[in-house]
């Protein structure tokens, strides 16, 4: 009667999580595509912090918009690969190509910070760095090197390698 009452409820759901008394209800619940279970009796503060957590868990993509000539796109921000200020113009390179962004490198730094500054009007993505080098770095798409400042090097040598032994590749 609970499950009926529970898929009845208008509107989107955004998690569920439900009660149970031993493991054959966390099986059964399991089945039924419940995200969380937690045993009864519960304590109120544990409960709070699964909740968030899995809040947290479901936030939904980051994304962009961007200028595309004269129209504009809003994009995930996991389809950019590098932004560079050239011609005192922000140029997002992107999966789809170069496009225009309106706002200021250090903006998009303090939003993303999972970027890298590598040059002074230089930020990328980790997860599209393709070759490290003394050089600099060549990013997938890219048919150029980026330079990598002397000062910023071991930091984003780190930063590379790091988040490629720390993806599901490895």
């Amino acid at each position: 009667e609970l499950w009926n009452q529970v898929d009845a409820q208008p509107g989107p759901i955004r998690w569920r999580i439900a009660l149970g008394r031993d493991d054959s209800d966390a099986r059964a619940m399991a089945e039924r595509g419940i995200d969380g279970y937690w045993h009864w009796p519960f304590a109120a503060e544990k409960l709070l912090m699964l909740t968030a957590r899995m809040d947290g868990e479901a936030r939904l993509p980051d994304r962009l918009w961007l200028k595309d000539g004269e129209r504009w796109c809003l994009l995930d921000a996991r389809d950019v690969q590098f932004c560079e200020v050239k011609a005192r113009q922000l140029q997002v390179h992107t999966c789809y190509g170069p496009m225009q962004f309106p706002g200021s490198l250090a903006y998009l730094e303090q939003r993303f910070p999972q970027w890298l500054r590598i040059h002074r009007k230089l930020l990328v993505a980790p997860q599209w760095v393709t070759d490290l080098g003394e050089q600099g770095i060549k990013v997938e798409g890219c048919d150029s090197r980026l330079p990598v400042s002397r000062r910023q090097r071991p930091r984003v040598f780190k930063a590379v390698l790091s988040q490629s032994f720390n993806s599901d590749m490895v």
